[in-house]
């Protein structure tokens, strides 16, 4: 069970896709954007703090497709899906 929300929108997206974390502590965390074969397009270190926290990712220049992004904070993993149109 973890104590952290995770939305990401807009979904699908063209341009700009963004995460926001809510989570119960601070830390950091590891956010891995994967296409649809598994391949890693880009990774993140973001610090986090207790609360809310927003990140923006450019996704312009990536192919039209679905796309994993992955996060991993703390001991929690979470993997949210969205369309790049």
């Amino acid at each position: 069970f973890s104590d952290n929300a995770y939305i990401l929108f807009p979904n699908p997206a063209q341009a700009e896709i963004n995460l926001q974390i809510n989570t119960a502590q601070a830390g950091e965390a590891i956010i891995n954007i994967n296409d649809i074969s598994g391949r890693t397009i880009n990774t993140y270190q973001k610090i986090t703090q207790e609360g809310l926290n927003s990140f923006n990712f450019d996704i312009s220049k990536f192919e039209r497709g679905t796309y994993f992004i992955s996060v991993q904070n703390g001991d929690d993993m979470q993997i949210l899906k969205f369309l790049k149109l």
